[in-house]
């Protein structure tokens, strides 16, 4: 799960210092431990990002045969608010075999096209 993890943050790492920005993608584990990005498209030039990934998580869930995986990992590019104060964060939803886990979220900083990532945490997590 760690490998999946880590290509998620890789992944939005990259975005981030390309576009500043993403929607929301996947990350799919084939049953043979290949990682592979999946997204959707349904034919609306700009969805907003709760509806992108809505159909991107629909998707996820009725695609598991046709697409031999056992699990996936969402990243998302959001904020959320923490001690009173809004933090943008790259939220990470994973799915093992069917079964979502806890929501975790790594605070970011863009500062000057350079990624600062730092320490992860879960709604569980102490504030």
């Amino acid at each position: 799960m760690t490998e999946l993890i880590n290509a998620v943050l890789d992944h939005a790492s990259h975005l981030l210092k390309s576009y500043g920005e993403f929607y929301p993608f996947a990350i799919i584990r084939k049953v043979d431990g290949t990682l592979q990005p999946l997204n959707t498209y349904e034919g609306k030039e700009k969805p907003s990002a709760s509806e992108h990934l809505n159909q991107l998580e629909k998707t996820l869930q009725s695609s598991f045969d046709k697409y031999e995986y056992d699990s996936f990992g969402i990243g998302v590019n959001t904020s959320v608010s923490k001690n009173g104060e809004r933090e943008d964060v790259i939220l990470i939803r994973i799915n093992f075999e069917g079964e979502d886990y806890e929501d975790s979220f790594v605070p970011y900083k863009n500062i000057e096209g350079s990624i600062e990532l730092y320490d992860m945490y879960t709604n569980s997590s102490p504030s």
